[in-house]
């Protein structure tokens, strides 16, 4: 049996991710922030092997939906993280925090069943993909109001991060 490209994609990614987390978990300072930045690191490592898992076979179909969430929430949280050392006291914040955590529940609940589930509302499906879609566009919103407050040096040093 040969194996798909796909697969060993997916495989390259969980090694580099968690090659990069023993990276950080080693040399990085240890903040919230750089915390953060370990867990995102390993629930991406987790996401990858768990789509190898589900698509070989080895493992049920909602593990892989569940650690999708699981990786979307921990990237969100880093941005707000990282948006809250300039934003914490603004309402703005606390509104992309509330539906950060309430996109997130809905995503890991929808992710336990079958992820073409979901109720129509007014003509629309809300379903897995429509909540993944708006965890992106709000991720969008929040590193851009990250990378458009921030210092000039801070700004160099979020650039990888940004892309």
């Amino acid at each position: 049996m040969t194996t798909p490209f796909l697969v060993w994609g997916h495989e390259a990614a969980f090694l580099a991710y968690l090659v990069f987390a023993a990276l950080v978990a080693v040399r990085s300072s240890r903040t919230l922030h750089a915390a953060l930045f370990l867990v995102v690191m390993l629930f991406t490592a987790a996401w990858a092997q768990s789509f190898v898992a589900v698509y070989l076979g080895f493992a049920p179909i909602w593990l892989e939906g569940v650690m999708a969430a699981g990786r979307d929430v921990s990237w969100l949280a880093l941005a707000l993280a990282l948006m809250q050392r300039n934003a914490s006291n603004t309402g703005y914040f606390r509104v992309l925090t509330a539906v950060a955590a309430f996109l997130a529940a809905v995503q890991i609940g929808l992710g336990l069943h079958d992820p073409m589930a979901g109720v129509v509302v007014a003509g629309v499906r809300i379903d897995a993909t429509l909540i993944r879609l708006s965890m992106t566009i709000l991720g969008f919103v929040v590193v851009e109001n990250v990378m458009r407050n921030a210092s000039k040096g801070e700004l160099w040093a979020l650039k990888h991060w940004a892309i």
